[in-house]
């Protein structure tokens, strides 16, 4: 049940890729636009203009953590570090956007924060990426107890081999490989 809800990579990627190019979009429309405002909109505009690079950054990192959240069990696992990596990204914009306001009301309250922002970055880094990996192993466990109470065994990949499929495999492309010399020294010369 848990696996058969996720959807494609491919879908993951193309949702991802459109939001991207709409806020793109959205960014591009409101710098043009902007100048002609009234002053009090403008300062908005920039700060989105100033912070587009990590909204990207945030993205991307977390359409790949997406990606690898994707697969089964041992290829999602470096999933969680992405997402970590996008929070500590999200954390920076939220930071410039009280920098921002903290300019715009001349309020003089950002610096005090400043031992907050750092202890935050190491916190939520921390907070997600440990989660992310409790929800890893969290879900594989309840998945091998849902099976194990219905009395089946856990799926196996049908693409795993054992060490005797491996065994058998290159037992026969050493055959095949002297077999195939074997019948070029004997073809006679043209």
């Amino acid at each position: 049940m848990l696996f058969s809800r996720r959807r494609s990579i491919i879908w993951t990627v193309f949702s991802t890729l459109i939001g991207i190019m709409v806020f793109l979009a959205l960014v591009f429309i409101l710098s043009q636009v902007a100048p002609t405002l009234p002053t009090p909109n403008y300062p908005l505009v920039i700060l989105l203009q100033e912070n587009l690079p990590y909204l990207l950054v945030i993205f991307l990192l977390m359409m790949t953590g997406e990606i690898f959240d994707r697969f089964a069990f041992p290829f999602n696992l470096p999933a969680p570090l992405f997402h970590a990596i996008a929070s500590v990204f999200l954390v920076l914009v939220m930071f410039n956007v009280f920098i921002w306001v903290d300019i715009i009301t001349q309020s003089n309250l950002f610096p005090n924060l400043e031992v907050l922002r750092i202890l935050l970055y190491f916190l939520v880094f921390l907070i997600v990426f440990i989660g992310g990996y409790f929800k890893i192993f969290g879900d594989l466990l309840t998945y091998s107890r849902d099976a194990e109470r219905k009395g089946e065994a856990v799926p196996v990949s049908s693409d795993v081999k054992s060490w005797d499929d491996i065994g058998n495999e290159f037992r026969e492309l050493v055959y095949d490989l002297f077999h195939r010399i074997r019948q070029e020294i004997r073809q006679p010369p043209k």
